[in-house]
């Protein structure tokens, strides 16, 4: 079953039909308050997130000066992901038509540009 080996792909299923089944009530072919998906509870993922606190960060920054000089590529990613938020896959899809200037525009990520 799906919920067990993949809960988070679980946890997108049940919201995606919720979604479905709530907009089937706005358009009338549901009545109201009929949301099969109300009340199930969403999988455990098991993803806990952990936050740098400031001398972590600041002991990230010197390790990575201290790699540029060996891999000055990687350097240079690790410094976009921290300073933007952005994701691996969106710092991988960033072409040059998105820069500007000092900045880089984002246009199609989850957030907004």
């Amino acid at each position: 079953m799906i919920a067990s080996t993949r809960p988070a792909l679980a946890n997108w299923a049940l919201a995606a039909m919720s979604s479905l089944m709530k907009h089937a009530e706005t358009l009338g072919l549901r009545a109201e308050d009929s949301n099969p998906c109300r009340g199930l509870r969403r999988r455990e993922t098991g993803f806990e997130a952990n936050y740098l606190i400031d001398e972590e960060f600041a002991a990230l920054g010197r390790e990575i000066d201290d790699a540029e000089a060996a891999h000055p590529v990687a350097a240079a990613t690790l410094r976009f992901l921290l300073y933007t938020g952005a994701c691996k896959s969106e710092t991988l899809r960033l072409k040059w038509e998105h820069v500007h200037g000092d900045r880089a525009v984002l246009s199609d990520s989850k957030t907004g540009p």
